[in-house]
């Protein structure tokens, strides 16, 4: 069995992104230079308050550490209820990778996912 992936701190959340950011698959630059990355096992139940209401781990795991990149989750267009690495285009440099999280739909560039396997 296994489940898309939880985060539970700082170094876990480092260790995946420094892990998927070598194969280029995974990560995709836009235009104004925004990195985007795969989705990760933290969604928002409908119903909740935006947009920062009831985020939850996949696996019922209590939301004790987040990455959220700077005003984000935003709920885009109102409809954004998923979590994947991102950076800003502010925030890249020469090497970075997308080591924080943004909130994001189904339909956005489907960069893969980070699954646990138990």
């Amino acid at each position: 069995g296994g489940h898309l992936v939880t985060i539970q701190s700082a170094a876990e959340n480092k260790f995946l992104y420094e892990f998927f950011s070598t194969d280029p698959k995974f990560t995709r630059k836009d235009e104004r230079g925004t990195l985007y990355g795969p989705m990760i096992g933290l969604y928002q139940p409908t119903g909740s308050s935006e947009p920062r209401g009831g985020w939850t781990w996949i696996t019922g795991e209590p939301l004790g550490f987040t990455a959220w990149a700077p005003g984000n989750p935003d709920n885009h267009r109102g409809r954004q209820n998923r979590a994947r690495f991102f950076l800003n285009g502010n925030l890249v440099r020469p090497g970075s990778a997308p080591r924080l999280w943004d909130d994001t739909s189904n339909g956005m560039w489907g960069l893969g996912y980070i699954v646990e396997i138990e």
